[in-house]
């Protein structure tokens, strides 16, 4: 684009294309901020959802152990 614009733009062009590149640099770095944001928010938000599981996997083993010792302790005591 710019061997392009040399060669063919004059130079009131040139300074419009340069004024609307350095107008537009506020916009692309608030883009940037925004879009790193929302990969941070998704980022806290995967990790919130795999404690969660852990958590519950965590009680489920737990329950299921206790479930197992309490079937051990009846067959035990059935004798």
């Amino acid at each position: 684009m710019n061997s392009c614009m040399i060669a063919h733009a004059t130079p009131e062009e040139q300074d419009a294309a340069r004024e609307e590149w350095f107008a537009e640099i506020e916009e692309r770095r608030r883009k940037r901020e925004e879009d790193a944001m929302a990969v941070e928010k998704r980022r806290l938000e995967v990790i919130e959802m795999i404690k969660q599981q852990e958590e519950k996997e965590k009680r489920e083993m737990e329950a299921k152990k206790a479930q197992q010792e309490q079937g051990q302790k009846r067959w035990w005591w059935s004798t």
